[in-house]
């Protein structure tokens, strides 16, 4: 194990590291997991990104979920650039405060290979900042784009459109992960109908019965 800090200069090897990057996983001389806080903000994912190509996992966890506010400095711009400048990401769980469909879309663009994309806007409800739109555009990209996709959950303000979206386009999809989503009990019926391969689904806060899912006779761990 490989263990590394952030100076000023960039990456390097070191052993004592500041709080937000006290979890962290790397595989040979190249960081392929990385598991931080959103201390990092914009400007450490930046560096990183600059640094490491090799990541393939990247996981940034709220460092104060019950703040009112903003108490960090991360949007989804700095999720669309580690998109460009690692090839080999395929595994995403994001916690912010702010995202937009055109952001989703361009991730999606440019990482094809995504097999876990996990968005948490930690504000329940809440909608493309820059439009008010729910956010069912950026994840139609999501599951068009990402056909390997195994893994998906979604905490962000959407209509019964995204299930649509997923019934049709995520048939590789394993397990998903809903809170404070959907509208209707039509939307779970277009993903049980259409993700044959599903098996565990986490619903959590959402608007749905159980008429879809005792109409969906699937081996489906709820």
């Amino acid at each position: 194990m490989t263990i590394l800090q952030l100076p000023t200069g960039g990456l390097g090897v070191g052993s004592n590291l500041p709080n937000w990057l006290s979890i962290l996983y790397f595989k040979s001389f190249g960081m392929d997991v990385m598991h931080v806080l959103d201390y990092i903000e914009d400007s450490g994912l930046q560096e990183i990104v600059n640094s490491c190509m090799e990541l393939q996992e990247l996981r940034v966890f709220p460092s104060d979920p019950f703040s009112p506010g903003p108490n960090v400095s991360l949007t989804e711009q700095v999720l669309v650039a580690i998109s460009v400048g690692c090839p080999k990401l395929q595994s995403v769980l994001y916690f912010c405060r702010q995202m937009t469909n055109d952001a989703l879309v361009t991730i999606a663009r440019n990482r094809p290979n995504m097999i876990r994309f996990r968005l948490c806007i930690i504000e329940p409800q809440t909608p493309d900042y820059s439009t008010l739109e729910p956010h069912d555009a950026g994840f139609w990209a999501i599951v068009q784009h990402c056909k390997e996709l195994r893994r998906l959950s979604l905490s962000v303000l959407l209509t019964d459109r995204v299930f649509e979206y997923i019934g049709v386009h995520a048939k590789k999809l394993e397990m998903l992960s809903l809170v404070f989503a959907g509208d209707r009990d039509l939307g779970l019926h277009y993903v049980l109908s259409g993700c044959e391969n599903l098996r565990k689904l986490e619903i959590r806060d959402c608007p749905f019965g159980d008429e879809a899912l005792l109409a969906n006779a699937i081996p489906l761990d709820v």
